[in-house]
């Protein structure tokens, strides 16, 4: 619910034009990647050093490469997810577990919590981003990186054309 005001206030302030780029889960998604692009900032953190030590959360395990790989890997899946034993395979069980811990991904132990996704296998656990917001601020970053192309003009124009159709249909 709070989420739908925060759409309809920031749909309301823009004066019914909303790009998903602009929309405040995507800002806030896309600036935590940003900082985990650099794991020596949940090190380096001020709030850190005022936090009880019991609270603090483990040390980043990842580099840069290691997340902008894995991200490019979720970003091109067609089933929305990656079975985390084979993710384990190709970068170390660790690093994913510490992605899971600081809440870059987001792990399904079992099939119970994949009812979403019909192509879940059963008995492997899988990864997946945290929200359809989270998604949208990966490809945005590896845009940032080149490690996707950047959407062209032409793409851009046709969802603006989208957009204008749809508004005028509104009473």
């Amino acid at each position: 619910m709070m989420h739908m005001k925060q759409l309809a206030l920031q749909w309301t302030l823009n004066k019914g034009h909303l790009r998903r780029e602009g929309f405040d889960l995507v800002i806030g998604a896309l600036e935590r990647l940003r900082r985990a692009c650099r794991p020596e900032y949940f090190t380096e953190s001020l709030a850190r050093h005022y936090q009880s030590p019991d609270s603090r959360e483990p040390e980043p395990k990842w580099s840069k490469d290691q997340l902008l790989e894995v991200l490019q890997q979720l970003v091109h899946t067609q089933e929305g997810f990656l079975i985390r034993d084979e993710l384990c395979q190709k970068i170390k069980q660790s690093v994913i577990d510490s992605m899971i811990e600081h809440h870059l991904l987001h792990l399904r132990p079992r099939k119970e919590f994949s009812y979403d996704l019909p192509s879940a296998p059963d008995n492997n656990a899988i990864v997946t981003p945290v929200s359809q917001a989270d998604l949208y601020a990966m490809r945005l970053l590896l845009q940032e990186y080149g490690k996707l192309p950047k959407p062209t003009n032409e793409s851009k124009e046709s969802g603006t054309a989208q957009n204008s159709s749809t508004s005028a249909m509104r009473p």
